[in-house]
């Protein structure tokens, strides 16, 4: 991100977990909710400060950072979205942490590509997200990838 700030990207960090608030990690394998510790909570700060803005999706972390002025990305795509020629690529990017949330998502992300053609949906995911995605179209379902090559690739992607 240093790097994408020094070429004068703008950058928006995203928040659709509470990275931030270690207490919410409690459920999660220890391993696991170490490593978020260590590369959320106690780099709070340095995340902060390369981002221009903070984007939220929902309104508990609109309220519960509303000192950063976060933008609340709505559910439901404006008309302008939806009625673009050109495609869309929506990303969920979770972890293998993430199953029951991507068995969640199915139906809302089949409802999109049922209604919008132009979508192109990707996600990471193991052998059984990828048998679960596999009726949809437009899908790509990524191997996980060691986080220094992840971050590499999410560098250069617009979605």
């Amino acid at each position: 991100m240093r790097e994408a700030k020094r070429n004068g990207l703008f950058c928006i960090y995203f928040m659709d977990d509470d990275l931030f608030n270690w207490k919410g990690f409690r459920p999660l394998p220890l391993g696991y909710a170490w490593k978020l510790y260590r590369n959320a909570c106690i780099k709070q700060r340095a995340i902060l400060s390369w981002a221009d803005q903070v984007w939220v999706s929902s309104s508990v972390l609109a309220e519960r950072y509303q000192c950063l002025n976060p933008y609340l990305v709505p559910l439901k795509p404006s008309g302008t979205v939806s009625s673009r020629t050109n495609a869309i690529v929506m990303a969920y990017h979770g972890s293998g942490c993430h199953k029951k949330e991507l068995e969640w998502l199915y139906p809302i992300l089949q409802n999109i590509q049922q209604r919008y053609a132009h979508t192109i949906i990707e996600l990471y995911g193991d052998q059984s997200t990828f048998r679960m995605y596999a009726s949809l179209a437009r899908v790509r379902v990524h191997r996980p990838l060691p986080w220094p090559r992840y971050k590499e690739l999410a560098a250069c992607q617009q979605i």
